[in-house]
């Protein structure tokens, strides 16, 4: 059963949790406001309309890290989202969450505390989340359960997978799922890899080789780092894979190379200077971006095929762009096109691109990299929806 199904019921006075997926950047203390949110939004706002009474269930950041916060901000800004208001309670399972959820009425819409800071939420799984603090506690207060966030289905945690036995997707993430499915079918697929994991790109790679559904891999970002450090090796290339650990991903990669339909950049920007690939042996360069010949070049294998892009071509972070916006480019004019991976939506602004160039732009992260690699997903298992 899907949301929609609950148009024809009646879920006025009905209790509905629903997980989504608050965790964005934290700048100047405050919680970024993303397209993430945006969709979430709309799920709300049609259960609000239906009379039901909404328990949000989010997080942010991981214990120990600077970003894991409280939720009282991200209330501050759904509310101007949703344009209506939205209370918060420091709590999560105690005696004030309880009552706060209690005493909502129809039409009125809760965020609870950030849920990773209830001890047992990433600890459970799957039927040892029925034993979980956070389902103990609502499991006779909570009437639906709605997994909206496909960006956290990934995950084996008590605010994801512990309500299973009333569990239904929501619309954000259904439109996720159903946009995936279909890539997950096509054939002769261009996959552009870049980005800053190699591990997950090399797990893309294999799935995709494997399974024969793949026309080409064209590498960028890091996973060309590591496979062009191999041909035409230079000390700052090698420098930064020992740094990052990836010295084992390499045999790995050239291993992968052989059998796969693999190709590698023609040229590449070193701090703002384009130089050919032959020309990084032996020199002390560090590889910021592909050049415009790559680009060209990628561009000429994308043309009018399905692509998957997943990570930025260059380190955007410090202004190497044009490479991305590059492909980009040509992959909003392909046959169809689906982008993955969480720096995309801050590429596609800074390349000025609209994501409704593209078939489809992911809101997730992790989550896409799994399903794309053909792992299990905990949330779609429960859903059974894999």
């Amino acid at each position: 059963m899907v949301l929609r199904d609950y148009l024809t019921k009646q879920l006025k006075d009905k209790t509905v949790f629903v997980r989504v997926d608050f965790n964005v950047p934290i700048v100047d203390g405050w919680p970024v406001q993303t397209q993430r949110m945006k969709e979430h939004a709309k799920t709300v706002n049609l259960l609000l309309k239906m009379g039901a009474k909404v328990v949000l269930l989010a997080h942010q950041g991981r214990p120990g890290k600077r970003d894991f916060v409280h939720l009282d901000k991200h209330a501050t800004v759904f509310s101007k989202i949703i344009n209506r208001p939205v209370r918060f309670v420091s709590d999560v399972v105690g005696k004030r969450a309880q009552h706060a959820v209690l005493s909502l009425r129809p039409g009125e819409v809760l965020l609870l505390d950030n849920v990773r800071m209830v001890e047992d939420e990433m600890k459970c799984h799957d039927k040892r989340c029925k034993k979980s603090m956070l389902v103990k506690t609502y499991k006779d207060i909570c009437d639906v359960f709605i997994l909206d966030a496909f960006s956290v289905a990934h995950r084996a945690h008590a605010s994801v997978i512990g309500f299973s036995d009333r569990a239904i997707p929501g619309p954000v993430l259904l439109d996720e799922v159903n946009h995936l499915k279909r890539l997950k079918n096509a054939k002769n697929v261009v996959l552009v890899l870049g980005g800053g994991k190699p591990e997950d790109t090399l797990k893309i790679i294999k799935k995709w080789c494997s399974d024969g559904r793949a026309y080409a891999f064209l590498l960028t970002g890091v996973p060309a780092v590591i496979i062009l450090s191999y041909y035409f090796p230079n000390r700052s290339s090698i420098k930064f894979i020992e740094q990052k650990g990836f010295e084992s991903l390499i045999k790995k990669y050239v291993s992968l190379s052989n059998k796969c339909k693999m190709f590698i950049p023609r040229d590449v920007n070193v701090n703002g200077k384009i130089i050919n690939i032959e020309d990084l042996s032996n020199r002390n360069v560090l590889i910021k971006d592909i050049g415009p010949k790559t680009v060209e070049y990628y561009s000429q294998i994308i043309n009018r095929k399905t692509v998957l892009f997943n990570g930025p071509a260059g380190v955007y972070e410090e202004g190497y762009v044009k490479g991305t916006c590059g492909l980009l480019r040509a992959i909003s004019k392909a046959k169809m096109s689906y982008l993955g991976g969480g720096d995309t939506l801050e590429v596609l602004k800074k390349c000025r691109i609209s994501r409704n160039k593209f078939t489809y732009v992911s809101l997730s992260g992790k989550a896409f990299i799994k399903y794309v690699s053909g792992e299990s997903l905990p949330g779609l298992r429960m859903l059974k929806l894999e």
